[in-house]
């Protein structure tokens, strides 16, 4: 009989053991799984936040084609006319001096505001909005690495003055 409970003594202090064991790493883990959670809470939170929004919020602008306006005859006051505008992705051009140098002559915008433009932004800059079509022309014949074009409506006025005090006025934004 006293060998019995010297092996039962054994064997509980061999399951003791193995609680043990098992209960601090079950701490350990937890104790990591706690650390990790607070460190990406508090210490990088602004960094997930910053990429959360990117991932989550874009914005989108979305020029809304205008209806024609017309006169009891059915001939039209005011119309949108589709026109293309010039802009750049300054992180695509070689040589930013040279193209506002190139661009300036063409669209009549000087060659340091274009340049200030290129350096303000290295996604996206204006070059020229709402450009003629002989205009559109000239800046693609230069086939200009990071220079595109985006599709904009224009109000346009037939009658020209005829109205205007009725129709109103619509800006270029």
């Amino acid at each position: 009989m006293h060998k019995n409970r010297a092996y039962a003594a054994a064997s509980n202090r061999t399951a003791v053991n193995r609680l043990l064991i098992v209960a601090g790493v079950a701490m350990l883990w937890a104790t990591a799984i706690v650390g990790r959670l607070g460190y990406l809470q508090l210490v990088r939170h602004s960094d997930y936040l910053t990429r959360a929004q990117k991932q989550q919020q874009r914005t989108i602008e979305i020029t809304p084609q205008r209806g024609v306006i017309y006169d009891r005859y059915m001939h039209p006051l005011a119309m949108s006319v589709a026109v293309k505008s010039a802009f750049a992705v300054p992180a695509e051009i070689a040589d930013e001096a040279m193209v506002a140098h190139l661009l300036s002559g063409i669209v009549n915008v000087p060659e340091d505001v274009l340049a200030e433009r290129f350096k303000a932004s290295r996604s996206f800059a204006w070059v020229s909005r709402k450009l003629p079509p002989e205009k559109v022309e000239a800046v693609s014949a230069l086939n200009l690495k990071g220079v595109y074009f985006q599709e904009e409506n224009q109000r346009f006025y037939p009658k020209r003055d005829l109205a205007a005090h009725v129709l109103g006025f619509v800006d270029p934004d």
